[in-house]
């Protein structure tokens, strides 16, 4: 599990949605482990957790050939990320 309280306050509202996590890893270049859920999260709480977690960077991605497309949360002060498949 994270060490950030605010990663763990995501994954925790994600979860009351129905969401699960899929896989952590680790071995990133900027990032120390990222969660990687099962699904999307609502607009609904997209939205709100920008609102609520405003000390988190929240970043978007588009899919690539090797990647898919994602949104998420990243705790920069201790290197930790949560994404969400889109």
């Amino acid at each position: 599990m994270a060490d950030s309280i605010a990663i763990q306050r995501i994954i925790r509202r994600a979860e009351g949605e129905g969401n699960a996590i899929m896989s952590v890893s680790s071995g990133w270049s900027r990032i120390r482990e990222m969660t990687h859920m099962v699904a999307d999260v609502s607009e609904d709480l997209w939205i709100a957790l920008q609102r609520d977690e405003p000390q988190l960077r929240s970043w978007t991605s588009d899919a690539t050939p090797h990647n898919r497309a994602e949104r998420g949360f990243t705790d920069e002060g201790v290197s930790e990320a949560v994404s969400f498949p889109r």
